[in-house]
C-alpha cells in the first residue's frame, strides 16, 4: 500500500509539474506591450492552444491586480475580476517560483477552484504581473486517475490539503469537506493534523478503525493522496491464497505420508 501510493503521488506530481512549466513558458514570452494594451495580451493569451487546453481559464493581472486579460472556454473573456485580494497573488507577486493557490470558490465560476500562478518580471528584476491557470475541481483533468481508480469499489482515494479538505473525491458533494469525516480517516486524520500537517513524499500506511489507510505527500503540493479500504477487501488476496495453500499443503503432507509408509 505504501509503495502504491508513493507511485500515484509521484504521478500526481508529475502532471503538476506540467501545469507549472506550461505557465512558466508562457510567463516567459509574454509581449513588452501587454500590459498595456490589453488586445496584444488577449490575442498573445488566445494563441496559447495548448495552455487553454489545460486550465478553466488563463489570465494576465498586472501588479495591482487588475486582470489585463482573461481566456475561458477558448474565447477572450469581458469579465476581469481583480485578483489583488488573493493570497496567491500576493505570494507569487514576492516569490520568483509558481504558486499553487490553497481552494477557493472562484469569483466567476462559483465553484471550487485552485490557481496555478507564475510571477513576471522584468529585466530589472521588479515584478510587474502574474500569468494564471484556473482549475475546477469537480471538472480537473488533474485527478481524473484517481476517479477512474476508486471504480473498483474495492477502496476510496482522495487528495486532501493541508487543512484536511477534500480536494479530489469519487463523490462531488464532499469537495471542499472535511476528511476526518471519512470512514476509517477520523483517527489518522486527527493524529495528522496534531503534528502540524506534514507532507513527505514518504508514504506510511496503518491499520485503524477496520480500514487500511496509505498515505503520500505530492510532490510540489501541499496535498496528500489518501487510500483507504476497508480490512477484509484490502486482505482478500492474502484471505485468497490462506484457503488456495491449505488444501495443498494438507495434499502434500498426505502424500508425503503415503510416500513415507
Amino acid at each position: 500500500a505504501r509503495e502504491d501510493r508513493e507511485r500515484a503521488a509521484s504521478m500526481l506530481g508529475s502532471k503538476v509539474a506540467v501545469l507549472q512549466q506550461a505557465v512558466s513558458a508562457v510567463a516567459a514570452r509574454l509581449p513588452p506591450d501587454g500590459w498595456t494594451h490589453p488586445s496584444a495580451m488577449g490575442q498573445f493569451l488566445l494563441d496559447k492552444a495548448a495552455l487553454i487546453s489545460l486550465f478553466n481559464s488563463v489570465f494576465a493581472a498586472d501588479a495591482q491586480g487588475h486582470i489585463v486579460a482573461r481566456v475561458e472556454g477558448g474565447a477572450l473573456s469581458k469579465v476581469l475580476p481583480s485578483v489583488a485580494d488573493r493570497d496567491y497573488f500576493l505570494s507569487a507577486m514576492s516569490s520568483d517560483r509558481p504558486v499553487i493557490s490553497a481552494p477557493i470558490l472562484g469569483k466567476i465560476l462559483k465553484a471550487p477552484i485552485i490557481i496555478v500562478a507564475v510571477p513576471v518580471v522584468d529585466r530589472d528584476g521588479r515584478h510587474i504581473g502574474v500569468v494564471g491557470g484556473s482549475l475546477a475541481l469537480q471538472s480537473t483533468a488533474l485527478f481524473d486517475e484517481l476517479r477512474a481508480r476508486t471504480q473498483d469499489g474495492n477502496a476510496r482515494d482522495m487528495v486532501i490539503d493541508r487543512a484536511g479538505r477534500i480536494l479530489a473525491h469519487e463523490d462531488p458533494a464532499r469537495l471542499m469537506q472535511r476528511a476526518e469525516e471519512e470512514p476509517g480517516l477520523r483517527g489518522v486524520i486527527h493524529d495528522w493534523l496534531a503534528s502540524d500537517s506534514p507532507v513527505n513524499a514518504t508514504a506510511f500506511a496503518q491499520v485503524r478503525e477496520d480500514h487500511v489507510v496509505s498515505v503520500a505527500g505530492i510532490p510540489l503540493t501541499d496535498w496528500l493522496h489518501v487510500r483507504v479500504a476497508a480490512v477484509e477487501q484490502a486482505m482478500a488476496p492474502v484471505a485468497d491464497a490462506r484457503a488456495a495453500a491449505i488444501p495443498a499443503a494438507l495434499f502434500a503432507g498426505l502424500v508425503a505420508g503415503l510416500a513415507a509408509g
